[in-house]
């Protein structure tokens, strides 16, 4: 899928979009972005996967990972960072909609309202065909692979797709569908062009 082509329907749909050949151009973008200033982190393995942690360690002025840090405290402050960082679990090439899915909400819930910017590192494995794909693919794909990283005894950790459970531990309590960007939250959009993630 052509990532271009992707970009220019993300951008009708109101944002910023950049489009890099590799996660070290990404990161880069990230650590200009984040020079100095307030930055939180969602439960992201794209972002670890970008090994920019450490450095924003020693450029931010404040740090809010929750890499580092998952105690309710951290997950508030990063309701007004200077600028979140996370990840899409799937993204439409048809319409330019991404599709997050939560436990908590800490991760989505900062992406919609709060931050004075928001940006979302995507790379090309979570590019799916349509709307109807992406939330396939939360549920049926991210979700499981997220619940056994996290040693739930959920049912899809021992069937491999979504059970429509009703365990304690259930990963997929919340899905977000962005179909635009949310009116009042500056978003930018990497796009790259590798496999980045779940």
């Amino acid at each position: 899928m052509e990532l271009e082509e992707l970009a220019k329907k993300m951008r009708l749909n109101e944002y910023e979009v950049d489009v890099v050949n590799s996660k070290e151009e990404a990161k880069e973008i990230i650590l200009n972005m984040c020079s100095n200033k307030v930055v939180g982190i969602g439960d992201s393995h794209t972002i670890s996967e970008l090994n920019v942690i450490d450095e924003l360690k020693q450029n931010t002025k404040e740090l809010y990972a929750m890499q580092i840090d998952k105690s309710r405290e951290n997950k508030l402050k990063s309701l007004i960072v200077d600028v979140f960082l996370l990840s899409a679990n799937a993204l439409s090439y048809d319409t330019g909609e991404m599709v997050n899915i939560d436990m908590v909400g800490n991760r989505v819930a900062p992406s919609l309202y709060g931050p004075e910017q928001v940006v979302f590192v995507i790379g090309k494995n979570k590019i799916v065909k349509d709307l109807s794909s992406a939330i396939d693919r939360v549920k049926n794909f991210v979700a499981p692979i997220n619940a056994k990283a996290h040693n739930f005894s959920t049912p899809c950790t021992i069937t491999g797709k979504c059970e429509n459970c009703s365990h304690e531990k259930r990963i997929c309590r919340t899905i977000v569908i962005y179909q635009k960007r949310p009116k009042k939250t500056p978003t930018r959009i990497i796009l790259v062009n590798e496999e980045l993630g779940w």
